[in-house]
């Protein structure tokens, strides 16, 4: 083999192999850094081009399990919220079948309404006005805390 056939051959050998798969390696680099969504071309059906489609095939699907993980962690963060409202709503409930089980009993003996029964009536009402502004915090508390849970996982997958 001569010189020039190397020259030729060493050509061919970077133009056909080794830049294609700088060009993929560039991608798994960018994809280490959480940048899944960017596709390599594919532009020939060799093994090269199959290994460039099953790389593009698995980076649609981390971009799909990402979009889950981050769908179900909001389920669970609103579950959360939601149990705590609950807790709250309950609680007005029991306050207030307590206030009228007294009010009854003092509509029955025609008695003037005493201070526990207002007291009642006012921890409800201080309930009930908590909850909307309790609700936001939590929420806003655990949107800060998914947010930058997702944002370390984005910038260091597993």
């Amino acid at each position: 083999m001569c010189s020039s056939d190397l020259v030729v051959l060493s050509f061919l050998w970077n133009r056909l192999v080794l830049s294609r798969l700088r060009v993929l390696l560039c991608h798994i680099n960018w994809m280490s850094r959480g940048t899944w969504k960017a596709s390599v071309p594919v532009r020939h059906n060799d093994e090269i081009g199959e290994l460039t489609r099953a790389f593009n095939q698995m980076g649609e699907r981390l971009t799909a399990t990402v979009r889950q993980e981050a769908a179900a962690s909001k389920l669970a963060a609103m579950a959360l919220l939601g149990q705590h409202l609950v807790k709250n709503v309950s609680l007005a409930h029991d306050h207030l079948h307590a206030t009228t089980m007294m009010l009854r009993r003092v509509k029955e003996r025609d008695e003037a309404v005493s201070d526990p029964i207002l007291w009642n009536l006012e921890a409800v009402i201080s309930t009930l006005e908590r909850i909307p502004a309790q609700f936001e915090e939590d929420f806003d508390h655990q949107f800060r805390e998914h947010t930058s849970k997702t944002t370390l996982r984005d910038r260091n997958p597993v």
